[in-house]
């Protein structure tokens, strides 16, 4: 499948989304009802796995905000999976 607008517009602005990662418990990562999705609570999970720990106590304030960029990006990932891999069918965030 081609890259839709907004992942190719991701990529020029430096932003990869990668495949959804999976749940960190017994939950559904998403539910569609109509044409609206629900996405649950996203965690800084990445490459490197979870990071846990206490802004300024175990992270710089940088750090936090990457790992809320990481959230972002989770979050996206998760709505590209419920689109069919079509981020261009998205017409409205909540």
């Amino acid at each position: 499948m081609a890259a839709s607008v907004v992942e190719k517009r991701l990529v020029q602005l430096g932003i990869n989304i990668p495949r959804s990662v999976a749940p960190a418990a017994n939950y559904v990562p998403w539910t569609r009802s109509g044409k609206q999705v629900f996405i649950s609570g996203q965690i800084p999970k990445g490459e490197n796995g979870l990071l846990v720990g206490k802004l300024g106590t175990n992270y710089s304030i940088e750090e936090g905000r990457a790992a809320a960029r990481l959230c972002g990006v989770n979050l996206v990932s998760q709505m590209r999976e419920a689109c069919g891999g079509n981020l261009d069918k998205v017409t409205k965030v909540l």
